[in-house]
């Protein structure tokens, strides 16, 4: 696993979504790297690293409930087992992923703002927070998938190997 783009890939998606949500936007941007690498690698080489950055993430934020570990501990886990049916180059498969993800997002943030006893709930606040939630996946699983799927097949030999031929 090359794992200089692991890495990169991470620390930027951490930015990504700290700064997302410094806007408003609640944009699951780890948990769809955690898909993209279990799919890619198995949850044994992702789960440390992405449970790291989700971490991370709720830190930045202060949350008093680990949404954002819960979302990618559970990704992880339905990754894990879409990996023999799903595929990180199909269309579909992302779009598919995508929906699923935004879902376990939705759900895992909502069961945090249950938690919190100063917050009142109505129900077009929640459905507008899924759809919401379900667009960004959507868009967004491809878009990184693509992107991770050139640079792990094309641009990243000088990150990851070292050529030794060329003295």
């Amino acid at each position: 696993m090359p794992w200089t783009v692991f890495v990169i890939s991470l620390s930027l998606s951490i930015i990504a979504e700290v700064v997302a949500g410094n806007y408003g936007w609640l944009a699951p941007c780890v948990p769809i790297l955690a898909f993209y690498f279990t799919m890619r690698f198995g949850a044994q080489r992702t789960l440390l690293g992405a449970a790291m950055a989700a971490a991370m993430v709720d830190a930045c934020w202060m949350h008093h409930f680990p949404s954002q570990i819960l979302t990618v501990l559970l990704v992880t886990g339905l990754s894990s087992a879409w990996k023999p049916y799903g595929d990180v180059n199909s269309g579909l498969s992302l779009v598919v992923s995508g929906i699923c993800i935004g879902i376990v997002s939705w759900g895992i943030h909502l069961l945090g703002l249950m938690t919190s006893v100063s917050l009142s709930l109505n129900f077009v606040y929640i459905v507008k927070l899924l759809i919401i939630q379900i667009v960004i996946s959507i868009i967004i699983t491809p878009v990184f998938a693509l992107l991770l799927n050139r640079m792990l097949r094309r641009s990243v030999t000088w990150l990851s190997i070292i050529d030794e031929g060329n003295d």
